[in-house]
């Protein structure tokens, strides 16, 4: 794997002592993107601007760019041009986002991690609500909630929104096993306890990853449901079952190992499904969905069973739109 990497001026231990000084606890931001030139900056300036907010510093914020053939990488150096702290990892060629993951986890300078995706948008003030979690030291990994941004008059805008609707009820009633997605805060360690040092490099669900190295520690995952993401769900139904057999398969193999995703189990979905009245408007698209994630249930054993692995997924290219930062 070759990596060439643009340093921020500040040294670590300078980092460190603004942190201290200030009286505030300091995080590091990681950016795994993959040809996200549309959405990289204003998602790098939204990050940034949340360093000023609550009992956390944010003063490192780490691009790794996997395999990018845009302007992922310029326009990310351009926002460090501007003053920010950001860095930017460059790896020649893409070698799955659990690789990208764990080249910022190497290279971050604190031991508080954000893990943020390329391709979303967190909300004014999101990533200080999820670090805030992070003040209760029995907490190892907090989830944001994701609220996709598809037109719920068509269809895969109205599966987009249900699913996440599930998810945020399910991840409220799930107690310390909530479904994290998008956007995650957690440890990387803990004085001298290494808690996620790094995720398996086959890993295609990597928040599950994290989830299942914290249970292992002994410490708890949390919710904060206001800690809000706006994202682009899939709009093709090709990308939709993609994403969502991609997804399955990383959910089995994580089980088979011994974290099991609250998501997986079909009386908390059925639950949250029951309580879901804008779900039950379009009774035909309602029975469509959940026709297509059976199916990738299905297809996800069966890619488990076959050993077939997800971790270099292809893109659901309808999911990789501009958001803008005027998105709250």
């Amino acid at each position: 794997m070759a990596l060439a990497q643009s340093q921020w001026s500040a040294s670590p231990s300078a980092l460190d002592g603004l942190a201290a000084g200030a009286g505030r606890r300091a995080a590091c931001v990681l950016v795994p993107a993959y040809n996200e030139a549309q959405n990289i900056a204003p998602l790098l300036r939204r990050i940034a601007a949340d360093s000023a907010c609550g009992s956390w510093a944010i003063d490192d914020i780490v691009v790794i760019a996997s395999g990018c053939t845009d302007e992922t990488v310029a326009r990310a150096e351009g926002v460090r041009a501007e003053g920010l702290p950001v860095r930017v990892i460059v790896q020649e060629r893409r070698e799955g986002k659990a690789s990208a993951i764990n080249a910022g986890l190497d290279a971050a300078r604190h031991d508080v991690i954000v893990l943020v995706s390329g391709d979303v948008m967190p909300a004014p003030g999101a990533v200080s609500a999820l670090l805030s979690r992070l003040d209760d030291d029995t907490i190892g990994v907090v989830g944001a909630r994701p609220v996709p941004l598809n037109d719920a008059s068509t269809f895969t805008g109205y599966a987009a929104q249900l699913m996440w609707r599930l998810h945020h009820a399910i991840s409220e009633a799930a107690g310390d096993n909530p479904k994290c997605g998008e956007m995650i805060a957690f440890r990387r360690r803990a004085g001298d306890l290494a808690i996620v040092p790094a995720i398996p490099l086959e890993s295609a669900v990597d928040e599950v990853s994290v989830q299942a190295l914290v249970q292992a520690a002994g410490l708890r995952s949390a919710y904060a449901g206001e800690a809000i993401v706006r994202n682009w769900g899939p709009s093709t139904l090709r990308d939709w079952f993609k994403q969502r057999r991609r997804i399955n398969n990383g959910h089995v193999l994580a089980a088979r190992e011994g974290y099991r995703p609250s998501t997986m189990g079909a009386g908390a979905v059925l639950r949250a499904l029951r309580r879901d009245q804008a779900a039950w408007r379009r009774p035909h698209w309602l029975v469509a969905v959940m026709a297509i994630e059976v199916a990738a249930r299905l297809m996800g054993r069966v890619d488990a069973a076959r050993g077939r692995e997800h971790a270099i997924w292809s893109v659901a290219a309808t999911t990789k739109r501009a958001i803008g930062e005027e998105v709250v």
